[in-house]
């Protein structure tokens, strides 16, 4: 790679390469420079933003992260998915408020059934939030396994566990294919240990 930045030293792909190559093996410091020198190149392509604040991110500069990608979502606002990385720091930063006035112009079904997203609200602990989804998405799909299982976790780990237990036995009643595994869940829940 290094060979490729001194043949080719405006070419961006070897530079963004081997940044990913450093994130992938923990060594965000090299990654960071790689990517900011990729930026004296061009500063106009989203996925070395998010790049970047992956990089920030596992070093622990979560501030510098949050501004990578207000940076990036600023490019293009009407990318969905830029829309979504930048409302999820800001929900780890601790201003909802403002992710979700950005999030209010997607399909809620679009993006609180992102991991990130609801990896997001878990980490504030906002479990009230992704139950009221969760519930909502039962109405919506009834047929859908996976919106109890995944209700039943968002009351397992707001402390309701009787009500993770009742989601848990409601969907095997429904889906008899999940019978073993919901069973396994139930006692686990029951044994007071999360599954």
């Amino acid at each position: 790679m290094r060979k490729q930045i001194e043949e080719t030293p405006e070419n961006l792909r070897p530079r963004l390469f081997l940044a990913s190559l450093f994130i992938t093996y923990r060594l965000f410091d090299e990654a960071i420079i790689e990517i900011e020198e990729a930026f004296k190149i061009s500063d106009k392509k989203q996925d070395m933003f998010f790049l970047l604040a992956t990089a920030y991110l596992n070093s622990g500069k979560t501030e510098k992260a949050l501004e990578v990608t207000r940076r990036a979502f600023d490019l293009e606002p009407s990318n969905a998915r830029a829309r979504k990385i930048y409302s999820t720091l800001l929900i780890r930063s601790g201003r909802e408020k403002e992710a979700e006035e950005l999030l209010s112009l997607l399909d809620e079904t679009d993006y609180l059934s992102d991991p990130q997203i609801v990896s997001a609200y878990a980490s504030i602990k906002k479990f009230d939030k992704l139950i009221s989804f969760w519930e909502g998405r039962i109405k919506q799909e009834p047929g859908n396994p996976q919106a109890y299982i995944s209700l039943s976790a968002a009351y397992l780990e707001s402390g309701n566990r009787k009500k993770a237990v009742e989601k848990l036995e409601t969907a095997i009643a429904l889906f008899p294919a999940f019978k073993e595994q919901g069973e396994f869940f139930v006692r686990e829940i029951k044994a007071g240990r999360n599954p």
